[in-house]
């Protein structure tokens, strides 16, 4: 089918979402919560775009295309509407980026640097001592953690497991191991998957250097 991007007549196919038509045809959408290998469920609201006919902003990560429709990945509403959703992750993000070991691959300071956003003025919501060292192979820090669920998904998607939960409501809400057990516990033993696909720094694989490019890999095998 036939739709419009930011004014330009692109190929689609039927069950495409927006963001995989913009991505088919060389059109960048920022996103955090969106990964390749998972389903997409709209949380981070950085894809958001404005449709023609419709009052409210859509995720492009799960709107999906209609024949002739006729999108906007870059209007000053959809601008201003990305910063302030940026804003609201940074209040969930510790601003230690000088000294983290994500600093160089994290997904949430490149889109915010493309959104001119260096910090939030929102108050922040993380304690900067929600550090967990516990565990062999992955250091958790919670602090950084803007809930993206993209270790949830991958835990339950990719391993066929449900380790990862999300954990009370509004401010308080955390991503925790094990309905809140110990991280160091043989549940999540050996395994690192939730830890490579995170976009930040709230899980780092300890037993390699964040800094060299790796596979997501998984029981399945690699991705």
């Amino acid at each position: 089918m036939k739709v419009v991007i930011d004014g330009n007549m692109v190929d689609a196919a039927i069950d495409d979402t927006i963001l995989e038509a913009a991505q088919n045809n060389g059109i960048y959408i920022p996103t955090l919560c969106h990964h390749e290998d998972l389903k997409d469920v709209g949380i981070c609201r950085i894809c958001m775009v404005e449709i023609e006919g419709q009052q409210t902003l859509q995720p492009a990560c799960v709107t999906k295309v209609r024949s002739g429709m006729e999108i906007t990945t870059q209007s000053p509403r959809v601008l201003q509407a990305r910063q302030t959703n940026l804003k609201m992750l940074l209040a969930h993000h510790s601003d230690n980026c000088l000294v983290c070991d994500a600093a160089n691959l994290c997904e949430l300071r490149k889109v915010a640097a493309e959104s001119a956003i260096a910090n939030s003025y929102f108050i922040k919501s993380r304690s900067p001592s929600m550090i967990d060292y516990f565990h062999p192979y992955i250091q958790r820090d919670l602090s950084k953690c803007i809930l993206c669920r993209r270790c949830v998904r991958a835990c339950e998607e990719l391993v066929n497991k449900a380790g990862w939960t999300v954990a009370h409501r509004g401010h308080e809400t955390l991503i925790v191991i094990n309905e809140d057990a110990s991280f160091s516990t043989e549940y999540c033993r050996d395994c690192t998957v939730c830890a490579d696909i995170c976009p930040l720094g709230a899980l780092i694989n300890t037993s390699r250097k964040r800094s060299e490019k790796q596979p997501c890999i998984f029981e399945g095998g690699i991705r």
